[in-house]
């Protein structure tokens, strides 16, 4: 998980000083989320609860792609093996997702809000 200002932010930060970053390869997020912690920054994002359930065993013993990606939901593996905190001393603040979601992301996520509200409206 990254916020797309971020991307770039780092981008620019490796395009500056090219000889500092050669060969290098670097894994990127801007938070470590589970599951559980998306409900609870979506469900104060939003002011009402928003649900988190993670698929049922037997569907995840079916799937192999879904099963991995529950696992990563489940321990807070979205950010891979990014080293947050080495990130942001390369390259300065990275917005949280609580932050992207009170900054740049409100629109956005309001505007998601706004679509569930008229699909469940017109069913």
């Amino acid at each position: 998980m990254i916020a797309v200002r971020d991307i770039g932010k780092i981008v620019a930060g490796i395009f500056s000083n090219p000889g500092r970053f050669a060969g290098r390869t670097i894994e990127i997020a801007g938070d470590e989320l589970t599951g559980e912690s998306l409900q609870r920054s979506l469900s104060r994002a939003a002011g009402r609860p928003i649900g988190y359930s993670r698929f049922p065993d037997a569907v995840l013993n079916e799937n192999e792609f879904l099963r991995r990606l529950t696992a990563l939901f489940d321990d807070g593996r979205l950010a891979g093996h990014a080293d947050i905190g080495d990130l942001r001393r390369e390259f300065g603040h990275l917005l949280s997702f609580d932050e992207w979601l009170d900054g740049p992301g409100r629109p956005l996520f309001e505007a998601a809000q706004n679509a569930s509200s008229s699909a469940i409206a017109l069913r």
